[in-house]
């Protein structure tokens, strides 16, 4: 048995491809596919390691487009039907807030089911389902600057680590999420409802906006000293405003490398809390509780070393 991949790019709508294509392969696929492979090292070696497999999912499936991995639905609910999760805001193809964060939209219509079955009144279902459209509505944009957040920081190594600061930040450290311990199987509903790391909250909205603006414009252009300053040093304005409220909370250094309780940075700390590691056999997880020296899924014994959890205690 030989294990099989799939591998494909998300790549902006902005990308400016060499006029002539014809070098890289036959179709519109191919040659797009092989051209993103050749313009990066890494990529190249990475697909030196593999081996084509030829119309693996049927004839003419070698290489395929899709215009857009991104979608919003326009209308999420009719008569006596609703869209939950991915089908009602697939935002993108790498964060996919449609996956995560949108959970909470079936938890949403999985609990209003129930009330919806037993009206009787067309018009109290209709006031039901408009409810739903409104929550789904405000939901998506949120989750959709979140990851234009994210992908602007990515067009530089030193601001690439600001959109994951600040979801944790905000979505981990509001006081829901601190205490969910709280909430049990008949109120957990509560939480995962409203959970959307915390892109609704207005200094997440008020920063996002900000930078987003700062870095606009093409994302094959190299961005200035000036820009990469420029958002570091409002980043730092807004996480010590934000710090100062005591707002958000959370044990910040057993989740995130090189930063303390305070979120200060700390480039000597290179280690947050280990929970779980992989099998250095089969390569399956396993949380670090009890005896775990032994490998619950083949049987690999670990040393003392492997096997044992290790807490962070922050400054």
């Amino acid at each position: 048995m030989r294990w099989v991949v799939s591998i494909g790019f998300a790549l902006r709508s902005d990308v400016v491809y060499p006029e002539d294509l014809s070098p890289y392969g036959t179709s519109e696929a191919e040659q797009k596919f092989n051209w993103v492979v050749s313009k990066y090292d890494k990529i190249s070696k990475l697909m030196a390691r593999h081996r084509l497999v030829k119309d693996l999912y049927g004839s003419g499936t070698t290489w395929f487009v899709r215009n857009n991995l991104g979608f919003r639905s326009p209308v999420v609910m009719g008569e006596h039907w609703l869209a939950i999760g991915d089908a009602t805001g697939f935002t993108n193809p790498l964060y996919s807030p449609g996956i995560n964060a949108n959970m909470g939209i079936s938890i949403y219509a999985a609990e209003m089911t129930n009330t919806y079955l037993s009206l009787k009144s067309c018009t109290g279902k209709r006031k039901l389902l408009t409810e739903y459209e409104e929550f789904c509505r405000n939901r998506i944009p949120n989750l959709q600057r979140m990851n234009t957040f994210n992908y602007v920081c990515m067009r530089s190594p030193d601001l690439g680590p600001l959109g994951p600061l600040w979801q944790y930040l905000i979505g981990t450290g509001n006081k829901a999420f601190q205490n969910a311990r709280t909430f049990e199987f008949g109120n957990c509903k509560e939480l995962l409802a409203r959970w959307d790391w915390g892109v609704n909250e207005e200094e997440y909205i008020a920063l996002s906006n900000m930078v987003i603006a700062m870095l606009a414009g093409r994302c094959d252009e190299e961005l200035s000293t000036e820009q990469i300053e420029g958002v570091k040093g409002v980043s730092r304005l807004f996480l010590n405003s934000v710090m100062s409220k005591g707002k958000y909370r959370g044990r910040w250094s057993g989740l995130l490398r090189y930063y303390d309780d305070e979120l200060k940075l700390h480039r000597e700390k290179v280690d947050r809390d280990v929970l779980a590691s992989r099998c250095r056999s089969c390569g399956e997880w396993k949380m670090l509780q009890g005896d775990v020296r032994k490998c619950p899924f083949c049987g690999y014994q670990h040393t003392i070393e492997e096997s044992t959890k290790k807490i962070y205690v922050g400054t």
